[in-house]
């Protein structure tokens, strides 16, 4: 369980949230909570661990450290932090644009290998 506590901070810095503002989200009453369950000095409940992912916005699987994190340069970081920051109508709109790039790129490779 200690990489959960490890991942909830290292969602919470990842996402650019005070600690302030995930105990707003998580039901606690003020910062030295967080302080508390990030340094592994409270066991959490699964209801908490569920509200937790939640409020991160991350797979309950991944707080708990059960997948492969992927590290992310700074400008990954920084375009996901963007994109959570978006509504869902933009959002529907850059993953629109994303998947029309690598159509694009696709085609471009079959078009190479064709060649040959």
């Amino acid at each position: 369980m200690e990489k959960l506590y490890e991942n909830i901070k290292y969602y919470r810095e990842a996402q650019g949230m005070s600690q302030e503002e995930l105990a707003k989200r998580t039901g606690y009453t003020d910062r030295s909570s967080i302080t508390k369950i990030e340094k592994g000095l409270v066991d959490l409940q699964q209801s908490k661990i569920i509200l937790f992912a939640k409020a991160l916005n991350v797979p309950v699987l991944d707080l708990l450290g059960w997948t492969v994190k992927y590290t992310l340069t700074d400008a990954e970081a920084e375009i996901i932090r963007k994109y959570r920051a978006l509504d869902a109508s933009d959002k529907a709109r850059i993953e629109e644009r994303i998947d029309e790039m690598l159509e694009k790129k696709t085609n471009r490779m079959e078009g190479d290998v064709n060649v040959g």
